[in-house]
């Protein structure tokens, strides 16, 4: 993750003090926020999902990416260090190395939570109350986007557009 940071360091940096929201669940920023120092608390609907403190973690991903409000709420339980991209969507398609950073994140959460259903239904296979496991596994694998995303023409070798 070190690696990451070294490349955002041109962003601006904000500190954050313990119990100050980063982002608001619901609201739209189009900015992506990149943790340098400290722990930060993630809460959706009101309760606590998980605590991350690993330098390079990202936050607003997919509210960028799906051009949406975030998700879900990000307060610093200590003093907090950000790199702030402002423009999301138009530094991920302008920087491989960025956009690659944040969807190896992504794929990673992802594949966690396909992990978390999977062991679930698992442990409770042949309750018909846990069919809709099965039905967020297959919408899982089967989602597709309603829009493509298209890199931006300098990221288009001539010849090698999309199909």
């Amino acid at each position: 993750m070190a690696s990451i940071l070294e490349q955002i360091k041109e962003y601006p940096a904000r500190r954050y003090a313990p119990g100050e929201t980063i982002i608001e669940q619901g609201t739209t920023t189009g900015k992506l926020f990149f943790l340098a120092e400290g722990t930060v608390e993630i809460i959706k609907d009101g309760m606590r999902i998980a605590v991350s403190c690993e330098p390079g973690a990202v936050f607003g991903e997919m509210a960028a990416f799906l051009q949406a409000p975030h998700a879900a709420t990000g307060r610093a339980l200590e003093p907090c260090v950000f790199h702030i991209v402002d423009d999301a969507r138009h530094a991920m398609e302008n920087n491989p190395a960025l956009c690659f950073h944040v969807c190896k994140i992504m794929a990673g959460r992802l594949d966690a939570l396909i992990g978390y259903l999977v062991n679930v239904k698992q442990q409770y296979d042949g309750h018909d109350h846990l069919g809709m496991v099965e039905g967020v596994l297959d919408r899982l694998m089967q989602r597709q986007l309603r829009t493509r995303i298209r890199p931006s023409e300098s990221t288009i070798r001539k010849g090698q557009g999309l199909d």
